[in-house]
């Protein structure tokens, strides 16, 4: 049975953010309701394994954005730290921008909801309340992540912009690319603006993270 969180009772959390403006910034915004209560920061996902195994947080807010972060590993290891010390903590995500491989990549590894602080701040409070209850929280990124990243939309790519999608996916730029296959810059950007729309991404670098995520090589 999930437990009502009030003053009395508040839901604890556990901030990790590499940022420590970003860190302050939500304890700020969140010790203005009484019944969230922000026990710990984490600036490494080692200090959040280590936090979560002393403290029990019952929530922990994750930034999917961070240096050198394994993150499907990283959320699998806060779950299992959890589990060990008989109890399930809540993970919700958050990033400043938004990367589609990597939302849907914490979705399967246990986390119970996104949010984008540029346009979404304001809901931070809704969403882990909502996720707290135990009810189902969802949001139009959410769902793009989930419905957006199939193979369909690489079964759709022409020949030619398989091309430079697999040039793109090692890092080149749009005039290496030109030159690798010979084309217009101009053709490898609209290549490029197709491919974005086919993969259901925003921009070149969730159109790589799809493909090393698929592990999608010989295209």
């Amino acid at each position: 049975m999930i437990p009502a969180f009030n003053a009395s009772n508040p839901l604890t959390v556990l901030v990790v953010d590499s940022q420590p403006l970003m860190q302050a910034s939500i304890r700020l915004e969140l010790q203005a309701h009484p019944d969230i209560q922000v026990i710990a920061s984490a600036a490494t996902p080692e200090q959040a394994l280590d936090i979560t195994r002393r403290l029990r947080p019952r929530m922990i807010l994750f930034n999917l954005i961070m240096p050198a972060l394994d993150l499907q590993n990283t959320l699998t290891d806060l779950l299992d730290a959890g589990k060990r010390r008989s109890y399930m903590p809540m993970i919700c995500v958050y990033s400043a921008f938004r990367t589609y491989s990597y939302i849907m990549a914490a979705l399967e590894a246990g986390a119970s909801g996104y949010l984008n602080t540029e346009n979404d701040g304001i809901n931070l409070v809704t969403m882990i309340r909502t996720v707290a209850r135990g009810e189902g929280y969802e949001n139009d990124d959410m769902i793009r992540a989930r419905n957006g990243f199939t193979f369909d939309g690489i079964s759709r790519l022409t020949r030619a912009e398989r091309g430079v999608l697999r040039v793109m996916a090692t890092g080149a730029d749009n005039d290496t690319i030109s030159q690798d296959l010979q084309i217009a810059v101009s053709t490898v950007k609209k290549h490029a603006s197709n491919i974005f729309k086919k993969l259901s991404v925003e921009n070149r670098a969730e159109a790589i993270s799809f493909v090393l995520r698929y592990h999608i090589i010989d295209l």
